[in-house]
Order: C-alpha cells, then sequence, then structure tokens
C-alpha cells in the first residue's frame, strides 16, 4: 500500500463533505451578481440600497452559522461519547439559539 493511499481517501471523504457547501457558498454569490445585475439596470441608488439590505439580512444568517458550527463539535462529542442527556440538551440549544435569527431574516426578505 502506498503512503499517498491514506492521503487521497481522506482527500476523497473531505470533498464529499465540501463539495455541497462549496455549491450553496457559490449559489449565494451568483444570486447577489444576479440581484446586482438586475438592481443595477434601475439606478446607481437603487443598487446602493440593495447591496445595502442584502448585508443586514447577511448578519442574522452569519450568526446562526457562527452557532451551529460551535453546537456541531459538542453534539458530535456527545454523540460518540454516548451521552444521551447532553445530546438532547445541545439540541435543543441549537434549535432555541437559531430560529430566533432565521426566523425574523425570512420576515424581513419578505
Amino acid at each position: 500500500m502506498s503512503k499517498a493511499a491514506p492521503f487521497f481517501r481522506e482527500a476523497r471523504a473531505t470533498l464529499v463533505l465540501a463539495v455541497p457547501m462549496m455549491a450553496g457558498q457559490l449559489s449565494q454569490m451568483l444570486m447577489g451578481l444576479i440581484d446586482a445585475a438586475m438592481v443595477g439596470r434601475v439606478g446607481i441608488v437603487s443598487l446602493a440600497a440593495a447591496a445595502f439590505a442584502n448585508s443586514l439580512l447577511a448578519v442574522p444568517l452569519l450568526i446562526s452559522i457562527g452557532l451551529l458550527t460551535a453546537v456541531s463539535v459538542q453534539i458530535s462529542q456527545a454523540h460518540g461519547a454516548g451521552r444521551r442527556e447532553e445530546l438532547a440538551k445541545c439540541s435543543g440549544t441549537a434549535s432555541c439559539s437559531v430560529l430566533p435569527p432565521v426566523y425574523r431574516w425570512r420576515r424581513w426578505s419578505g
């Protein structure tokens, strides 16, 4: 067995997990580009307002992503150790801390 085989096996497993996240980020950037192209035809002030509103609406989304990143580590550790009580507590905390910003974001965005 080659010394490179474990590296490529891990790299492949990482890519399998990363490709959907990369696609989501790419689609988010493309949506911003298409929004800018459409609103840019209306005028400079409209484009500036759309960019400002887009940045304001991104804040709750980014907060939620940050919270879920931290909680996912705790959940995976509790699951791996078989600590069901801690697993339930972390899952509940994640739901309670992430859902309000997402709900507000959905209400603001229409």
